[in-house]
């Protein structure tokens, strides 16, 4: 996966204090697909490096505040640490929609995730980056990975804004093919509030995008 995003995600939590799966139940733009917890390639703990300058524990916080981390430990000096969350669910969430955030104004501080504290258990994305376009415009990124993560474990889960705008469209990986197939197969060309999803496979590897 590419070292750094050239895009933001657009940071529109829900501010629901309930749990993922009726927030995702309230959501009208999303559907309504369960994906069990034997999906998930995270546990409830996700490790990071990455995290330099001024970025500390409030500001981690700040930025997955309706995720809910039940415990974020920052090694200041070395810019690393852990987020622990309530299930391995919440946790799939941040990887796919956090992985490799990058905190503005801060020396290109970012999120790394780890599955593993050592780095022994990582998952190489196979999937190719797919590019989703038409999408309706209020979408926001848990509406996005609603979407999507039934089909299977994300990689990549990152609406493209351009200037300060959402212009309906995603780069969206998966860590299995098969998982990205079926994606395609039920999703091309689906309606959805009256856009015509379509899909175009990137013709560059992930490291294009740093």
């Amino acid at each position: 996966m590419a070292d750094a995003y050239p895009y933001q995600p657009i940071i529109k939590l829900p501010k629901s204090k309930t749990s993922s799966t009726s927030t995702r139940s309230n959501r009208q733009d999303s559907i309504s697909l369960v994906y069990e917890p034997k999906d998930a390639i995270v546990s409830d703990t996700l490790y990071f490096d990455g995290l330099h300058g001024t970025i500390n524990e409030s500001d981690v916080r700040s930025l997955l505040q309706d995720c809910q981390p039940t415990e974020v430990n920052i090694h200041s000096d070395r810019g690393s640490g852990y987020l622990r969350f309530s299930d391995s669910k919440m946790a799939d969430r941040v990887y796919s929609l956090y992985n490799g955030f990058m905190f503005p104004n801060n020396n290109n501080s970012k999120l790394q995730f780890r599955i593993s504290h050592d780095g022994s258990f990582e998952h190489e994305a196979k999937g190719p980056i797919l590019h989703v376009k038409n999408l309706p415009l209020r979408i926001d990124n848990n509406a996005l990975y609603d979407l999507f993560r039934p089909f299977g474990p994300l990689s990549l889960c990152k609406p493209i804004v351009e200037g300060k705008a959402f212009r309906g469209t995603a780069f969206i990986q998966y860590f299995f093919q098969n998982d990205s197939d079926e994606a395609q197969d039920h999703m091309n060309d689906k309606m959805l509030e009256g856009n015509a999803m379509g899909w175009g496979l990137l013709l560059f590897s992930s490291s294009s995008l740093s």
